[in-house]
C-alpha cells in the first residue's frame, strides 16, 4: 500500500475557502480528507463535490447515532454523495449498526455505487473511566471498547476508531483486515 493512503487530513476548518484550499495543497500527498461536523454544517455537500472533484477521497465524520431507519436512511444518502469512508456511534446498538450495513448494500446494489466503508467510534478519547461511571456505564473505557468493537464486528462494520491504546487488543480480537 502507497504510505499517501494511511494519512487522512482532517479539515477541521470554519470556511469553504479555507478546505479548498487545503484539498489543493494536499491532495496529491494524502489518501483521504476528513469532513467533520463544523465543515459540513457550514457548507454541506459542496464540500465533499469539490474533494471528489479533484480526485480525492472523502471520510464523512459525521458520527451517525440515533434510530436504525434514520442512520440508514442518512448513510444511503452519504454514499449518494460518494464518500468512501463514514462512521457511525457503536452506543447506538447492534440493531442500529446492522439495519445500517443492510440497507447500505441493498441501496448501492441497486443504485450501483460504491459502497463507503463504515467504521463504528467505540468511546470518544474524550471520556475516561470516571465521565463513563458519572454516566452510569460501571466498565472501564478499555473493556467497554472491548465490548462495542466486537459488537461492531458483528454487525458488519468495516472497522472502528478506538484510542491508541486499544489498538492491538483490537487487532488481536477483529483481525488484519478490521479497520482501526
Amino acid at each position: 500500500m502507497d504510505p499517501k493512503e494511511r494519512l487522512i487530513f482532517a479539515l477541521d476548518v470554519e470556511r469553504f475557502e479555507e478546505a479548498q484550499r487545503l484539498v489543493l495543497q494536499f491532495k496529491d500527498h494524502v489518501g483521504m480528507f476528513k469532513v467533520g461536523k463544523q465543515l459540513f454544517t457550514h457548507c454541506g455537500p459542496k464540500i465533499v463535490d469539490f474533494i471528489k472533484l479533484k480526485k480525492s477521497k472523502v471520510f464523512l465524520d459525521l458520527k451517525y447515532h440515533d434510530i436504525p431507519n434514520t442512520v440508514s436512511k442518512a448513510s444511503i444518502e452519504a454514499a449518494k454523495l460518494g464518500v468512501d469512508l463514514m462512521n457511525v456511534h457503536t452506543m447506538g446498538g447492534f440493531t442500529m449498526m446492522k439495519e445500517t450495513r443492510t440497507a447500505l448494500q441493498q441501496a448501492v446494489e441497486s443504485l450501483r455505487i460504491q459502497r463507503p466503508k463504515i467504521i463504528g467510534v467505540t468511546v470518544l478519547t474524550s471520556m475516561d473511566d470516571a465521565e463513563l461511571q458519572r454516566m452510569g456505564i460501571n466498565i472501564t473505557v478499555k473493556d467497554l471498547t472491548k465490548r462495542l468493537a466486537l459488537l461492531a464486528k458483528e454487525a458488519g462494520m468495516d472497522g472502528v476508531v478506538a484510542g491508541g491504546s486499544e489498538i492491538e487488543m483490537i487487532r488481536d480480537l477483529c483481525g488484519t483486515d478490521f479497520i482501526i
